[in-house]
This record gives structure tokens, sequence and C-alpha cells, in this order.
């Protein structure tokens, strides 16, 4: 495993993958892990989510690897499964990403009509981290709703910023 680490972060994908692989068949699980981070960073979403499942599923679960099944949930706008991995992701108390995955976690309950379950994590989000300005607009976004004011729904990432475009 540790070849195929260096392997990896020499960019001798070829190499890492043929090193990682052997690895994993003699029992490596972080060496799962290793070729989900490789296979992520080549742009090959199926094979990374493999490898984090398998990484997950092998006992060895961190909030870093299930941020990052999450992020490819979202990908595919599977937002209920995103949260999946979000909630086991938050319920670990060393999750060092906790920041992503709350601010993931908002977006994904939006995204899935829970806009009651994103206005009490957005409350915890500003208190934790206050410097983040789009979180501010989200919680301004999210207490409209609540108060009942009436405020447009937010766009799905795939045509966010499209508006005005036009194809040639």
């Amino acid at each position: 495993a540790s070849r195929g680490k260096i392997y990896f972060l020499l960019g001798e994908n070829g190499n890492a993958i043929s090193e990682l692989n052997t690895a994993v068949e003699k029992g490596s699980v972080e060496a799962n892990l290793t070729l989900a981070q490789l296979y992520e960073a080549m742009g090959d979403s199926q094979m990374a989510e493999s490898c984090y499942q398998t990484y997950t599923a092998s006992g060895e679960a961190d909030s870093a690897a299930l941020g990052a099944l999450a992020r490819i949930e979202m990908d595919k706008m599977n937002f209920s499964g995103a949260l999946t991995y979000l909630t086991q992701g938050l319920s670990l108390e060393e999750a060092e990403n906790r920041r992503e995955m709350m601010h993931d976690q908002i977006i994904c309950m939006e995204y899935t009509g829970d806009f009651a379950g994103a206005w009490a994590v957005v409350q915890e989000y500003v208190q934790l981290y206050p410097d983040d300005l789009d979180a501010q607009r989200e919680y301004v976004f999210l207490k409209n709703r609540q108060d009942g004011v009436s405020v447009p729904q937010p766009a799905e990432p795939e045509t966010a910023g499209t508006e005005g475009t036009e194809t040639q």
C-alpha cells in the first residue's frame, strides 16, 4: 500500500493502481482509500465510489471517505443518498471535515425539501463558522422560509448560472 501511495503522490497513476490493487488483494483496507482518492483525482467517479464504499464497508469509515461519497452522490443529483453519508460522517466523533459536511448537509436538505432540517443545521453552522458569508446568505434564505416570506427555490446545480447564455 505504501509503494502505491508513493506512486500516486509522484503522479505515476498506472504504477499506483497496480501496486494498490496488489495491496487490496493482500487485504489492505487502506489501499482501497488511496485507490478511491486516485480514481477521484483521475475523474473516474464510478471507480472512486466503488473503492470508497469498499473502504467504508470494512469498518474503517472515516469522515473524509463519507464526505467524498456524499459529494459523488450530490454530483449525481442524489441528495437523499448524499444525506445518508453525511449523517454517518457527522455522527463520528473525529470528523475533520465537519464544516464541509455540514455545508453539504444544508444544501442536500434544501434540495430534498427539508427546509426545517436545513434551518436547524444552518443555525448551528453560523454559530460555529461565523466567517462564512455564503452560509450567512443561506441563513437569511432559510429564516425567510421559516417566517413565511416567499423566496425562490434554489436553482438546480446543473442549470445554475446558465441563464441568458445561448448555445450556437
